[in-house]
């Protein structure tokens, strides 16, 4: 039904009486939608607008489900209504009452909108995955917990904030869902270490589109690709044990993919068991010695482990920096955000060394694109 919010702007003791002794779902519907769609335009003046706002409250309880469909839709874009009662629709039984508020209503908080999608409810997760901004915490949680439909919707919305930590677990969760790659791909912008993990799954025909949309040098796309597997590989060691975290090195070693970037990649992110466990397996010396020799604070400990293992020399400043750091920190790995800012440290440090011997080097490197510029050197 379309009323006219302007034709009656007064709410008169007629509607109230109506919605009190009325029976009939029909007509309560229609002073439900005549009342909020008056509210809405803010046609009332403050004694009325107390009226209609304890209307609300027992219209948003009402048992018929087309009386709070249509204070919901007439409701949805309204920042004067009571906060009490857009939570009570926005947590009504029935998705259709629901939706409109939780895709709209901005009197939402953040907060409000992750303990609804922790419920679990696609269609609920799908509206609030639509709304006009989606702040970080809130997209991060439907990457972590969302459902499929909800993550599509979340990645396809460039109103979303989405950062790089709930991109790679949009990767992790749905990467092979052509659904979700196709969202990716149409993006403004991508993480670097994103698209890397895209052009390694995606079809010809959208990998094009990528390396175009995203200005990615078609001769750096398998370096891309390369980059973002060791980064992916990395990113796990910090959430599995120590042992499973040998057997990744053991198996990456089986397979020929124990590089130097790699290995010098999780040492700069403070994962030392991934490092230890590396020089082990390419020196063949006990990992208690690596230990010892890694950590040893003369000067010829690391530097001789460094060689022993064949690593590329000019790639020995990360590294120092790194177990320096590590030394200061005592930080040994284990937790995804305090590796990311470890590895910051460690860039920041490094840069300040290759600013002397490098023109190039750009304000916001990250550890791949140093130790890339060390590898060329």
């Amino acid at each position: 039904m379309a009323i006219d919010p302007t034709a009656s702007p007064s709410l008169s003791m007629g509607d109230v009486q109506r919605l009190i002794s009325d029976n009939s779902p029909e007509s309560r519907a229609i002073a439900a939608e005549k009342i909020a769609a008056s509210y809405s335009h803010e046609n009332f003046v403050n004694v009325e607008k107390k009226i209609a706002e304890d209307i609300f409250r027992l219209l948003a309880k009402d048992v018929e489900e087309r009386v709070r469909v249509v204070l919901s839709e007439n409701l949805m874009q309204s920042e004067d209504l009571p906060r009490d009662v857009a939570l009570t629709l926005a947590h009504d039984i029935s998705d259709i009452v629901a939706n409109p508020i939780l895709q709209f209503s901005k009197l939402l908080t953040s907060d409000d909108l992750i303990e609804i999608i922790k419920e679990g409810n696609e269609s609920r997760q799908v509206a609030i995955a639509s709304r006009e901004t989606v702040e970080t915490s809130v997209s991060s949680v439907l990457a972590e917990v969302g459902k499929e439909k909800a993550v599509e919707t979340l990645v396809r919305n460039e109103g979303a904030k989405i950062d790089e930590t709930a991109f790679s677990k949009v990767m992790d969760r749905f990467g092979d869902k052509e659904n979700i790659q196709h969202g990716l791909t149409m993006r403004s912008a991508l993480p670097s270490s994103i698209a890397g993990r895209l052009l390694d799954k995606v079809s010809e025909d959208l990998k094009k589109h990528l390396i175009q949309k995203h200005n990615i040098d078609p001769s750096k796309a398998k370096t891309i690709i390369s980059q973002s597997r060791d980064k992916a590989t990395v990113n796990v060691t910090s959430m599995v044990t120590d042992e499973e975290t040998q057997s990744i090195v053991y198996g990456l070693k089986q397979k020929n993919k124990l590089t130097p970037s790699i290995i010098l990649r999780a040492l700069c992110s403070g994962e030392t068991i991934f490092f230890e466990n590396s020089i082990a397996l390419l020196t063949k010396l006990p990992v208690a010695n690596i230990r010892k020799l890694v950590y040893d604070t003369g000067p010829l400990g690391l530097p001789a482990l460094y060689e022993k293992a064949g690593l590329p020399a000019r790639m020995f400043p990360a590294a120092r920096i790194a177990i320096d750091l590590i030394k200061e920190t005592n930080y040994k790995g284990g937790d995804a955000d305090i590796q990311e800012s470890f590895s910051r440290m460690v860039v920041g440090r490094l840069m300040e060394q290759l600013r002397d011997v490098m023109d190039d080097v750009q304000e916001d490197a990250d550890i791949e694109t140093l130790l890339a510029l060390l590898e060329e050197e």
